[in-house]
């Protein structure tokens, strides 16, 4: 008895079946012209060298297609409105003649021929009572030959027929590469926060080799693929284990080729460097023996496994590969058979099961990371409302303790207090840390940082409380961590002279923290508001006992009168004036300088 589960498998080995023999029969109706009507199949005569029988295909290795003049029985072109002669596909050097004028030439066109891309002819005939077409052609000009029948008509009819053409092999070609290219280049944007392309390895040599194939299209235009596409396909073997390496993450068994990848590199090197500079071998021919071996062995290997897990237990992956693997086997060996001569029906199809790999290969990956970012953000999501849930705890404790610990100071209350900052704010921002730290996406770095900050601010408030000995220059190094040492990274250039403190007298805890509170929001202002490229800070110890503390922010943005209006510069003021701290602050023609007065005070 069939179950559902067996009805959605059979389905998927059926449209797997399917799929590339419907391709192949839609792609042949291009060049299936012999049942329309007012289109007329011409009819073969004689051939001046040997018999030839329309259409041919097959391989050149034996030189089989010697130089041959063919000719045609004689037609009525008076009666066609606008007579156009059309050959759907031709892979050989090849002339036409009306009655006796040379009408093409395929050396004129300049076009390259290829045994993935062929070529068509829509040509203008005159209007003539017994109209002799004859063709000369030349087999020794390219490995793969190939010739189709002959067709005249009206042009209104045949020109859907070009256009055809043209879209198959020339517009969707291109399209296709313009989105492959456009993929490899986000996996690679993608790939820079992390620092590391080594998680997207296997898609990317993947992904580069199947965009490559699609190059062909574009040799009209860019006269260099000619000469290098065959050194881009001698990288077969790359690609052939990279779909091993593939096959095994679609099963959920990644497994470590990086130093398969880097031999088998090698060896392509080796192999192109060879034929290029010796008369050992030629790569066309060399890829000829070595591609479809590779290919078709890596897909057979990879189409059997995948079926079998499809029969076995499923999977939406499994299953989507397994007609990925499928089509690209069908599409490689029907074309092959079209190469070597034992079809002949001109349809290449090979371009859109390579499409059609390029874009699985490339949505696994982007649905991978997509559920990736998903598990993250929940995580994330989760561990924000702890923070918060703990933030909210704190503050209402504060509020209730604040009037004791201001005039009791208890010991007990902030040994407590250092303990819930110990113990609970700082392991969930430790683990935010952690945890965006081992993932590369851009969007991830703000919480990283966020957290490296929060553990800094933490810290100069712990120094404060639990340390009997903290000085303003143990608290102003501990902001140079925080805000300085990151945007030198950055390229912003600092001046930081703290030596001066090493002298200073003893002063308040609540001074210090105030004070560093002054100088940190005059240093994000520098950094985030006036975008300085070169800030000054330096302080020193007065005659008096006093301290002095000065910054000077340049090469950047002036401060604005309005920006004085805000509520971090009359923060700024408000602490200093709460501390009797003097304070100035004027703006420069491209930053703002301050300076801030200590007096000298004992513990």
């Amino acid at each position: 008895m069939f179950t559902k589960s067996s009805y959605r498998k059979l389905l998927i080995l059926l449209i797997a079946a399917g799929l590339p023999f419907i391709t192949i029969t839609e792609i042949s109706k291009i060049n299936s012209l012999e049942s329309l009507d007012r289109i007329e199949k011409l009819v073969l005569m004689s051939s001046s060298s040997y018999d030839i029988q329309l259409p041919f295909s097959h391989h050149n290795l034996d030189n089989k297609v010697q130089p041959t003049t063919i000719k045609f029985k004689a037609l009525d072109t008076k009666n066609i409105e606008r007579p156009y002669l059309y050959v759907p596909f031709y892979q050989t050097d090849m002339k036409i003649f009306a009655n006796g004028v040379l009408t093409y030439d395929s050396e004129m066109d300049g076009k390259w021929r290829n045994a993935t891309h062929l070529e068509n002819v829509f040509l203008s005939l005159p209007k003539e009572k017994n109209l002799i077409i004859t063709a000369t052609i030349n087999g020794n000009m390219v490995p793969s030959q190939s010739l189709s029948d002959f067709f005249v008509g009206p042009e209104s009819k045949l020109k859907f027929f070009k256009a055809a053409h043209k879209f198959y092999y020339y517009d969707l070609r291109t399209a296709f590469l313009g989105a492959q290219l456009c993929i490899i280049l986000m996996m690679l944007l993608a790939s820079i926060p992390g620092g590391s392309i080594k998680p997207i390895i296997t898609p990317l040599i993947l992904l580069t080799f199947l965009c490559s194939v699609g190059l062909s299209s574009q040799a009209n235009a860019f006269s260099t693929i000619k000469s290098l596409y065959p050194y881009m396909l001698s990288f077969a073997p790359l690609f052939a284990l990279a779909m091993l390496g593939f096959h095994s993450e679609v099963q959920k068994k990644e497994i470590d080729l990086s130093k398969a990848y880097l031999g088998t590199a090698f060896f392509c090197f080796c192999l192109i460097f060879i034929s290029a500079t010796t008369n050992l071998f030629q790569i066309q021919l060399w890829n000829l023996f070595l591609i479809p071996p590779l290919i078709i062995g890596s897909l057979i290997f990879t189409m059997t496994k995948s079926v079998i897990v499809v029969i076995k237990n499923g999977g939406t992956a499994n299953a989507i590969y397994s007609i990925t693997t499928v089509f690209a086997l069908v599409a490689m060996m029907h074309d092959m058979a079209f190469i070597f001569g034992f079809s002949k029906n001109g349809a290449i199809i090979s371009n859109l099961s390579t499409a059609f790999f390029f874009f699985v290969v490339a949505g696994f990956y982007l649905v991978r990371l997509s559920s990736e970012k998903i598990a993250l953000n929940t995580h994330q999501s989760i561990l924000q409302k702890a923070l918060l849930g703990l933030e909210e705890d704190l503050k209402e404790n504060f509020t209730k303790n604040q009037n004791l610990i201001r005039e009791q100071a208890s010991n007990q209350e902030m040994s407590r207090l250092n303990s819930e900052l110990h113990d609970g704010i700082m392991t969930n921002i430790s683990m935010i840390q952690a945890l965006s730290e081992k993932n590369s996406p851009e969007r991830n770095l703000s919480i990283n940082l966020l957290s490296k900050s929060i553990i800094s601010e933490i810290r100069i408030l712990l120094m404060l409380r639990e340390s009997q000995d903290a000085t303003l220059m143990m608290a102003l190094s501990e902001l140079k961590r925080q805000l300085v040492d990151p945007a030198e990274l950055m390229g912003v250039q600092f001046v930081w002279e703290t030596k001066g403190l090493l002298d200073a007298p003893q002063i308040s805890k609540q001074v210090i923290l105030n004070t560093v509170r002054i100088v940190q929001e005059a240093l994000q202002n520098a950094l985030f508001r006036a975008n300085s490229k070169l800030i000054i800070f330096k302080c020193e110890v007065n005659a008096d006992g006093s301290l002095t503390l000065y910054m000077e922010n340049s090469e950047g943005k002036a401060l604005k009168e309005s920006f004085r209006k805000g509520f971090g510069i009359k923060n700024m003021f408000a602490r200093a004036k709460n501390y009797n701290i003097e304070l100035s602050l004027e703006s420069t023609d491209d930053g703002a300088k301050l300076i801030l007065k200590i007096p000298g005070q004992k513990v």
